[in-house]
C-alpha cells in the first residue's frame, strides 16, 4: 500500500519534515499501532520523495512505502488553488480541470470532503446530475453536519425535479442549523433559486397548509423567489 503523508501531518507528530522531506531519513513514525523507521530513499522527484520503511521492532522492511510531498506540492493545497482560479475564471469555469484535480485528490485521500464537494459542483454544472449526487453523498458521509453539503445536494435534486428528495435535504439542513440555513439561502443564489423552484412546484400540488409550504415561508421571503 502507498501512503501519502504531508509535511504538516508529520510536523504534528514531531517528525522533522520541515520544507525538505529528506529530513525524514532515519527518523521514526508510528502508524497502525507500530513504529516504523524511514529506512532509505527509493525515489525522488520535483514533487515528492518516496521512502522505504522498516519495522523498528523487527528491522524488517515494511510492506508499504511513504511518499512525502515537497513544500508547495501537497495536492490538497494545489486543489484549493485550482478551485480558486476556476471560480474566478471568466467567462466560465473549466469544470474538467476541477474534476480531474478532485479525482486525483480522492485517489490519494478518499475522505477529503472538499474534493468530494467540489467534484459534485463541477459535475452539476455540466448537468451530470447522477454523478454529482454521488459526490455530494460522499461529501455528506465525510461531514454530515456541513450545511453546504446538504444544500448543494438539495439544489442538485431540484435541478432533476426530484422535489421531495430536495425538500428532505432542506429539512435536514434546517434541523442542523435553521438560522444558518436561512442565511445561506438568502445569500447564495446557487442554492436559493433551484430549491425555491422545487418548493413552489411542491406547494402547487400539496397546498398552502403543507409542511413544504411552511418551509417555504420559513426560508424564503416570498413564493416568487
Amino acid at each position: 500500500m502507498n501512503q501519502e503523508i504531508d509535511p504538516e501531518f508529520l510536523t504534528k507528530l514531531d517528525v522533522a519534515a520541515k520544507s525538505d522531506p529528506m529530513n525524514l531519513l532515519g527518523t521514526e513514525i508510528e502508524l497502525h499501532g507500530q513504529k516504523f523507521r524511514f529506512r532509505k530513499v527509493i525515489g525522488s522527484g520535483a514533487e515528492k520523495v518516496v521512502f522505504e520503511l522498516e519495522v523498528v521492532a523487527t528491522r524488517k522492511t515494511a510492506n508499504f512505502v511513504i511518499r512525502a510531498y515537497r513544500k508547495g506540492f501537497d495536492p490538497r493545497v494545489k486543489l484549493q488553488e485550482i478551485i480558486q482560479e476556476e471560480t474566478l475564471r471568466t467567462p466560465k469555469m473549466d469544470e474538467g480541470r476541477v474534476i480531474a484535480a478532485c479525482d486525483k485528490m480522492l485517489s490519494l485521500y478518499p475522505d477529503d470532503g472538499v474534493a468530494a464537494f467540489n467534484r459534485g459542483v463541477a459535475l452539476a454544472r455540466l448537468k451530470e446530475y447522477d454523478m454529482a449526487l454521488d459526490s455530494f453523498d460522499l461529501a455528506i458521509s465525510i461531514d454530515p453536519e456541513l450545511l453546504t453539503n446538504w444544500l448543494q445536494k438539495a439544489a442538485c435534486l431540484a435541478e432533476c425535479q426530484r422535489d421531495y428528495e430536495c425538500f428532505d435535504c432542506l429539512r435536514v439542513a434546517g434541523e442542523l442549523d435553521e438560522a444558518q440555513t436561512r442565511e445561506l439561502l438568502t445569500k447564495a443564489a446557487c442554492f436559493r433559486d433551484p430549491i425555491a423552484k422545487a418548493l413552489n412546484r411542491l406547494v402547487s400540488v400539496d397546498g398552502e397548509t403543507s409542511p413544504v409550504a411552511e418551509a417555504r415561508r420559513k426560508y424564503f421571503v416570498s413564493a416568487d423567489v
